[in-house]
């Protein structure tokens, strides 16, 4: 009885150690894309214009004649 219960234990949890390398080798692909996506947008300037776009449009939204709410 004990063999059995070994064997089924060993077939449940045979797989958790290789699925915990699987997805940390998953992770480190997405890592090594996103950090390839980075490199290339920042030597192509789209990072810059993407950002100074951003910047741009918060800036251009505020109101500078808005007044001061007033404080109870």
């Amino acid at each position: 009885m004990k063999r059995l219960y070994c064997w089924f234990e060993s077939l449940l949890f045979a797989d958790a150690g290789q699925t915990v390398a699987e997805y940390a080798l998953v992770l480190l692909v997405v890592a090594a894309i996103a950090v390839a996506f980075l490199l290339w947008a920042k030597q192509s300037g789209k990072l810059d214009s993407f950002f100074n776009a951003i910047f741009d449009k918060l800036v251009n939204s505020v109101d500078p004649n808005a007044s001061p709410t007033p404080t109870p």
